[in-house]
Order: structure tokens, then C-alpha cells, then sequence
């Protein structure tokens, strides 16, 4: 790979985790049309999904001692299940 081709990748990764921290939203929704230029989806696809897990992971730990989990799970539960069994389906 070549080295503008590595650092447009970075800038677009760059941009792209910008929008998502001012937004809380949007990442793939940059990233992956701009890269999808660059590389193929066959690689791009799990390298944003690890990039994502990752980076989600480092925005957790900080916040983690706070998060009511038990609360978390009344609504994770009948979601699940709503999406699920719930109309449309």
C-alpha cells in the first residue's frame, strides 16, 4: 500500500471518529463510502467492525463503575423480545 493511500485512510478514519464524537453517531456512515473508494469491502468491513469494538470498548471503561446494569436489562429484555416476536416479523 502506498503511503498517500495509508494517510487518506487515516484522514478519512480521522474525520470520520470526529463526526462520531460530536454526534455520538455516524461513523460507518462517513467511513465506509469514502474508504469503500479505496479498499474493498471484503476488508473494510472487519476492520471497521474491530475499529468500532475497540473503540467502543476505550469510550466504556471510563463510565463503566456507573452504568446501572440491572436497570440496562429491563430494557435490553422486553427489546429483544419485541424485536423478535413484535409486529413485522
Amino acid at each position: 500500500m502506498e503511503p498517500t493511500i495509508f494517510i487518506l485512510i487515516m484522514l478519512i478514519i480521522f474525520l470520520a471518529s470526529v463526526i462520531m464524537g460530536v454526534t455520538s453517531f455516524g461513523f460507518a456512515l462517513i467511513a465506509v463510502p469514502l474508504l469503500n473508494l479505496l479498499l474493498p469491502l471484503k476488508v473494510l468491513v472487519p476492520v471497521l467492525i474491530l475499529y468500532g469494538v475497540i473503540t467502543d470498548i476505550i469510550l466504556l471503561l471510563p463510565i463503566y463503575r456507573h452504568l446501572d446494569l440491572k436497570g440496562m436489562g429491563y430494557l435490553v429484555g422486553p427489546g429483544s423480545w419485541a424485536s423478535r416476536w413484535g409486529p413485522g416479523c
